[in-house]
């Protein structure tokens, strides 16, 4: 039951998945992931898993075009400010030399140790997904047939995240607090449901979980799930996926707003752009800048560090073959240890949305494709969360905050 994922770039010389751009001198054919100089193999048959409640949802737009070249001014002021040349350094922020620009992201970060097409290749590769539509968490896994591991319901499709926290567990967020999934069987072996407003969960390296509420307040669990502490932002009620940065701060996503903030509730600077809105998750690069899950702008945006503008798009409702990949809404997304980026392409709410666009999209550091999935209507709706868990294992707790480039690092030993 299911049809067959398509899609994916093809390595040089090898035939590209349909939908997907051809390698080098490679003529475009049918697979679902092309591997280096060889057809990729065809994705297996989704399987049904346990039916949730749904509702047609409405069709969404494909939306205007998002905004190129300039960004907004920071803390709300008037203007933008050109952006600068590939390559060249700039002179920004006081007189700081910014490094020569490379997308944001240091090149094959982990090339050595995860190479999608000999160490972890795309035709085996392993997603935890999050559907709100159809409110489940869903393992799949493309070595296998049916790819479908296992579906399970979720609590409710207005919470967020995916987070390997240890002894092959599986945290997600609810909206009144969090849920564990067993990632073997996806049974749900825990569930916190007294933090009404919770809007996304994360599991600290220290082992306590921090839940973003609306408020703007973050509050801190023990490991008993006791409240430990809290912060307060005041003056920012709408937020989303709130992360911990290395420096021992927290990016706060508030709808048009981006912040980072810091452990005593100041706010240490703010960003804004016309195209933002419902902004989702940003993440802390390695060179210092922040990418931000703009969600309907349909992009990945780097925000400069110095001046907090959007310097770079990855995406956009213009993006090349829009018309086959529908950008809607940019939610959760990963920054994988080669570098590339995987996002999930939101499809308008409630169930019967699976044919609706391309739900999962890579990219490379240049902005390029590098990979894609056509989600099996059959078991999937409209997809909001990914999390790929190649190369991790499974038995850590992983983090973002002990990591130099906000890809999941393994706590050991897990606390």
């Amino acid at each position: 039951m299911g049809g067959a994922g398509m899609g994916g770039a093809a390595g040089s010389g090898g035939a590209a998945g349909s939908g997907g751009a051809a390698g080098k001198g490679g003529a475009a054919g049918t697979s679902s992931s092309g591997g280096d100089g060889s057809a990729g193999a065809t994705g297996g048959a989704g399987a049904s898993g346990t039916a949730g409640d749904s509702a047609v949802g409405g069709a969404g737009s494909i939306g205007t075009a998002g905004v190129p070249a300039d960004g907004g001014a920071p803390e709300g002021g008037a203007g933008t400010s050109p952006l600068p040349t590939d390559g060249a350094a700039s002179s920004q922020g006081g007189g700081t030399v910014l490094p020569p620009y490379d997308g944001g992201i240091v090149d094959a970060i982990n090339s050595t140790n995860w190479n999608e097409t000999t160490i972890h290749p795309l035709n085996k590769r392993r997603m935890l997904l999050r559907d709100e539509g159809d409110p489940h968490v869903l393992l799949i896994d493309f070595g296998k047939t049916p790819i479908l591991v296992w579906k399970m319901v979720a609590g409710g499709p207005w919470t967020r995240g995916i987070q390997l926290i240890g002894n092959d567990q599986v945290l997600g967020g609810r909206n009144d607090g969090y849920e564990v999934f067993d990632l073997t069987t996806g049974r749900i072996v825990k569930t916190v449901s007294r933090f009404p407003n919770t809007q996304s969960a994360y599991r600290m390296a220290n082992g306590e979980t921090m839940l973003a509420q609306s408020g703007t307040v973050l509050s801190f669990l023990d490991k008993a799930d006791r409240l430990s502490h809290t912060i307060t932002y005041p003056g920012f009620s709408y937020v989303r996926m709130v992360r911990p940065t290395r420096n021992k701060t927290f990016l706060v996503p508030s709808d048009t707003k981006l912040f980072e903030g810091d452990a005593k509730g100041n706010i240490l600077w703010t960003a804004t752009d016309p195209s933002w809105g419902h902004i989702w998750e940003p993440l802390l690069m390695s060179d210092g800048n922040v990418l931000l899950a703009a969600f309907y702008e349909s992009s990945l945006d780097v925000v400069d560090r110095n001046t907090h503008l959007v310097t770079k798009r990855f995406g956009t409702k213009m993006m090349p073959d829009a018309a086959m990949f529908r950008p809607n809404a940019f939610s959760e997304f990963q920054i994988l240890p080669n570098g590339n980026l995987i996002t999930t392409n939101w499809q308008p709410g409630g169930g019967g949305n699976g044919t609706s666009g391309i739900q999962i999209i890579e990219f490379d550091p240049s902005g390029a494709v590098a990979w894609f999935w056509r989600q099996d209507p059959t078991f999937i709706s409209s997809l909001q969360g990914v999390l790929v868990i190649d190369g991790m294992d499974p038995q850590f707790l992983h983090a973002q905050e002990i990591s130099a480039d906000s890809t999941w690092q393994p706590v050991i030993p897990t606390p």
